[in-house]
């Protein structure tokens, strides 16, 4: 059978016997025969596992189809996905912090910044604080929150040496004992 011996998503049996996904995916439930889920299916035919190019590789609009475009954007305007009405925007973004930004731009520009993180660097041996290992690309993280706790934040004791890896790590769900987190 071609859905269980070559992998054939439902999708391609139909379109092999001319008939709905649908109809082949209850046939298969009418018989038993175990399905994968959709996830399973992508994975197993996405098209840059299976060597194909991407459908849109190559072409390119004609220049009627570019202007058809062009005008049918122009002089419209998409409100909600602008400034203060984006829900990405500002308060009403997940990764609100207070408006802590130019702040934080501010102190990082000074020279004051990189002596400070120079002392930790120094202090932590340049090894990650996580995976002990010696990294080119290391970080000062704060232990306690900037946004937070705004009087430790050139505190050196509230900064330690992270690689890049471990610093997404820290700021990850998967990091579910809150380390590195005060």
């Amino acid at each position: 059978m071609k859905y269980i011996k070559e992998g054939l998503s439902t999708y391609e049996i139909s379109k092999l016997v001319s008939r709905n996904p649908k109809n082949i995916y209850n046939k298969l439930k009418d018989f038993e025969i175990p399905t994968r889920s959709r996830a399973e299916t992508l994975k197993q035919n996405a098209w840059w596992k299976t060597g194909k190019e991407h459908w849109n590789t190559g072409k390119t609009r004609s220049e009627k189809t570019k202007k058809a475009i062009s005008v049918a954007r122009t002089g419209k305007e998409y409100p909600n996905l602008q400034g203060e009405n984006n829900g990405m925007f500002g308060k009403r973004s997940a990764n609100w912090k207070g408006g802590v930004t130019p702040e934080r731009q501010k102190l990082y520009a000074t020279g004051k910044w990189n002596e400070i993180i120079k002392v930790v660097y120094k202090r932590d041996n340049y090894l990650c604080a996580k995976c002990k290992k010696p990294n080119r690309n290391i970080h000062a993280h704060h232990i306690k929150s900037w946004a937070d706790y705004p009087d430790n934040r050139i505190d050196l004791d509230n900064l330690i040496t992270i690689c890049k890896q471990c610093h997404h790590w820290i700021h990850s769900k998967k990091n579910t004992n809150k380390e590195f987190i005060g």
